[in-house]
């Protein structure tokens, strides 16, 4: 039997034991008509399970527009000693030459959607069309090393109360991360790469289809430690992520305070949304003079609207919690904070060197 590593954190053995307790599936994410021939087709047989944690892994991939990284990534997946059980790309009505080339590559199995869903919505379209009982939802501009899919899939398995298990991810003109026999609690982490248990998966509902684009990782990562269950960082899985790679860019700067505001609306504390609101105010005005791009005051017109909504959300999620892991989010999420200010920061410094680099 396989031993979990000890986590930087971990929970007293009564709460861990109340952690383990299977979670049973649910309804399926989205109605059965949306898996119709009419939105998806399948192209391609799953590839046969095999005796390794891979052959419980479908990895699902939304893409949009995103020819010239796709081919890499799936290279980066297929091409390792142990393929995942299957893989399935999500289309979301793109306008490039994606789908043929999707439709030539041996070994994937592709789902065309006539409307672009946002992230979210085709991640919960994949998982309807998959088959292994662990989700890997990837961003097609990620590259994975011939071993990331089983050191996720290993820890995910072997560590109590874990629902979701993200990866170390370095940026392509970075040193390469460091690999390490760790396995992190956190609040949440990017999903760019990130496994997920289907059962509690299937339990929260998936994504949540108000959200288009950004935060839908945060939303669903909170929504997991509030559930008494785990989000983990495995440092051992590494790979590499070109952000903003398949991205939206700078012109979705009111989706992002958008949904960052939805989400701590839904789950976070009174004291905790007062900073965030605060840091989102100074981020439209700079936004807004910047960039001259005055659409991102939308952003607050539409938290106000859906105000109403939001809180009942709120009400489901966050009231109905135990105090104990509205708690455990908010110490987790205080780490999750400094350290996103500490990356932050060493990312506009190196990016300040690079620039001296190229003018001397």
């Amino acid at each position: 039997m396989m031993q979990a590593l000890t986590l930087a954190r971990s929970p007293t053995r009564a709460a861990a034991a109340s952690l383990v307790t299977p979670v049973p599936s649910t309804a399926p994410i989205i109605p059965s008509w949306l898996v119709s021939s009419k939105l998806g087709r399948a192209v391609d047989a799953p590839v046969p399970p095999r005796d390794a944690p891979e052959s419980r892994v479908s990895v699902i991939v939304v893409n949009y527009c995103g020819e010239d990284v796709l081919g890499p990534f799936l290279d980066s997946v297929l091409d390792g000693p142990l393929p995942p059980r299957e893989v399935i790309v999500v289309d979301n009505a793109s306008t490039d030459g994606s789908l043929e080339l999707l439709r030539a590559r041996p070994g994937v199995h592709v789902v065309a959607s006539p409307e672009n869903l946002g992230f979210g919505g085709g991640c919960n379209l994949g998982a309807a069309h998959a088959t292994g009982n662990l989700l890997l939802f990837a961003n097609p501009d990620v590259r994975l090393r011939h071993d990331t899919i089983a050191c996720l899939a290993r820890d995910l398995l072997a560590t109590p109360g874990a629902a979701i298990a993200t990866a170390n991810l370095g940026e392509p003109d970075m040193p390469p991360p460091v690999r390490t026999r760790q396995i992190e609690e956190v609040a949440a982490m990017s999903g760019a790469l990130m496994l997920v248990e289907r059962a509690h998966f299937e339990r929260l509902g998936g994504f949540d289809p108000a959200i288009f684009l950004y935060s839908e990782d945060t939303d669903i990562c909170y929504r997991t430690v509030l559930a008494g269950r785990r989000v983990v960082k495995v440092w051992d899985a590494v790979g590499t992520h070109e952000a903003h790679g398949a991205g939206g860019g700078r012109r979705w700067s009111a989706e992002q305070i958008k949904n960052g505001l939805y989400v701590h609306l839904t789950a976070r504390s009174a004291p905790a949304i007062v900073r965030y609101t605060g840091r989102m105010a100074v981020k439209t005005v700079v936004r807004g003079i910047r960039l001259r791009d005055p659409t991102v005051v939308s952003a607050w017109v539409e938290t106000v609207r859906r105000l109403p909504a939001t809180l009942a959300r709120r009400r489901r999620v966050r009231g109905a919690a135990a105090s104990a892991e509205r708690a455990r989010l908010e110490r987790l999420a205080r780490e999750h904070d400094h350290w996103v200010r500490v990356n932050w920061r060493r990312s506009v410094a190196a990016g300040l060197r690079r620039r001296v680099g190229r003018a001397g």
